[in-house]
């Protein structure tokens, strides 16, 4: 699994309880909430192999896998696939994957020499 970021570490004294004893309360900052949406956590699988098995490609990232008569779901999230071999297997759209997938269909049907492109 790739490591997640660590966050800096900050303690503050505090006066607590009826006595006003001092306690050292520590927390990451950001706090963990402020951190959502800056990036993929990605799940690392390293050198395995796969035959018949159902798979996840979003936020995934197989390095060195061999994948054989598998049923490889995908639902549009980021993926790596790493010197990975992928032989006589599926590839499952879900949503939006599917939507995207229909609509690239779509346009190539309807615009001939039109293209497809990607920031």
């Amino acid at each position: 699994m790739i490591k997640a970021k660590h966050r800096p570490l900050h303690c503050r004294t505090l006066l607590v309880g009826l006595l006003r004893r001092r306690k050292t309360v520590c927390y990451s900052w950001p706090p963990e909430e402020m951190c959502m949406g800056l990036g993929p956590e990605y799940i690392l699988v390293e050198g395995k192999t796969f035959k018949e098995e159902q798979l996840t490609l979003d936020n995934h990232v197989f390095k060195n896998c061999t994948m054989d008569l598998c049923r490889v779901y995908y639902s549009g999230g980021p993926f790596e696939l790493i010197d990975t071999h992928i032989t006589n297997s599926t590839l499952v759209l879900n949503q939006p994957a599917k939507n995207i997938y229909a609509a690239i269909q779509i346009f190539k049907m309807k615009s001939p020499g039109s293209k497809i492109a990607t920031d």
